[in-house]
């Protein structure tokens, strides 16, 4: 197992020694370079529906090119007020993430540099670190604080301009239980907020012909003094 680089290499049977066996490229697949990519609201909703609100989640699964390793630990869907107050659908991360165990995190794989967006809170009474990595290398030593549950959720920016194609993005907790409303990957190069096409101003014309204003006085009266 390489966890550094998201690989698992398999001895193949039959062949002779001082061979070097073939092994498999990993299979994951990178989102698009072309386009902002989120796991946000109907993300969550999705999974709070399909796990259920407070069970505890202890396998490994993917959702639309977002991994999610328990590796020993745990993930809890639920709902908590986001940024906006609202209250929605969220993923708890059960504790502190080892990236080493590939224990409580998530992964995603690029194929360009980028921005990383993630929205969230600790899910405790202090104030808990978001750790991101980008290849295995950590984009902030500290971490990124998250207030604790009786503040505001944060939205994270992350600059992630070493990235590369085929870079693998993780995040975890550095300390405890987090809540994470969404995560946001934004390609260098495109608009997180495509600008919606100008549209015309609608007028509406009316034509004083002489024959309109004949067929009016035809119909309500003379015209005069209108």
């Amino acid at each position: 197992l390489d966890a550094a680089n998201g690989k698992v290499w398999v001895m193949t049977p039959g062949y002779k020694p001082g061979e070097t066996p073939e092994v498999p490229e990993p299979d994951y697949e990178k989102i698009s370079a072309n386009e902002v990519t989120e796991w946000g609201l109907d993300a969550m909703t999705t999974l709070l529906g399909q796990y259920g609100s407070g069970t505890e989640v202890t396998e490994d699964f993917v959702y639309e090119s977002l991994y999610f390793y328990a590796g020993g630990g745990k993930f809890k869907f639920g709902e908590n007020n986001n940024a906006a107050g609202e209250k929605v659908a969220r993923v708890q991360f059960g504790g502190k993430g080892d990236y080493e165990k590939n224990k409580q995190l998530v992964k995603f794989y690029v194929s360009t540099p980028g921005t990383l967006k993630v929205e969230a809170i600790s899910s405790g009474s202090d104030a808990r670190p978001l750790m991101v990595a980008i290849d295995g290398a950590l984009t902030s030593e500290a971490g990124y604080e998250l207030p604790d549950k009786t503040g505001t959720p944060v939205v994270v920016e992350v600059d992630c301009s070493a990235a590369a194609d085929g870079s693998e993005i993780a995040l975890w907790s550095g300390n405890r239980g987090i809540n994470v409303f969404s995560i946001k990957w934004i390609p260098a190069g495109v608009t997180e907020q495509p600008e919606q096409p100008e549209t015309e101003p609608l007028y509406v014309q009316w034509l004083f012909t002489a024959d309109a204003m004949s067929a009016y006085a035809d119909t309500f009266g003379t015209t005069d003094g209108v």
